[in-house]
């Protein structure tokens, strides 16, 4: 999930996006401070875009190494792109697919 979380310190109020309720550093002192509150932006549901269903698991994280186009013949250049694999369990579907993602941690 990704949360938003609200800070108040040194008579500064702020709000970070986090995958977590987690400390943040004021930015007046850089003391470490808890939320004073969190909401969820996002919830990690994935849909099926087959069928539309919700029942869907996690199966892996893939890299894909691609060769960017570049005026030299001689000199290739990579990109790499993430994706994440799900895997629908509706027993009509089954089907995987996947979702671009920025860089794993």
């Amino acid at each position: 999930m990704i949360y938003l979380n609200h800070y108040t310190h040194c008579g500064k109020s702020w709000t970070d996006e986090y995958d977590s309720v987690c400390k943040d550093k004021c930015p007046v002192c850089n003391k470490e401070v808890t939320p004073t509150s969190s909401d969820v932006m996002k919830e990690d549901v994935a849909y099926c875009p087959f069928c539309g269903g919700k029942s869907v698991v996690w199966v892996n994280t893939l890299t894909m190494r691609m060769i960017d186009s570049v005026e030299d013949p001689g000199i290739q250049k990579f990109t790499d792109t993430y994706f994440d694999e799900y895997q629908c369990q509706n027993e009509s579907c089954g089907k995987s697919f996947y979702e671009i993602i920025e860089e794993p941690k």
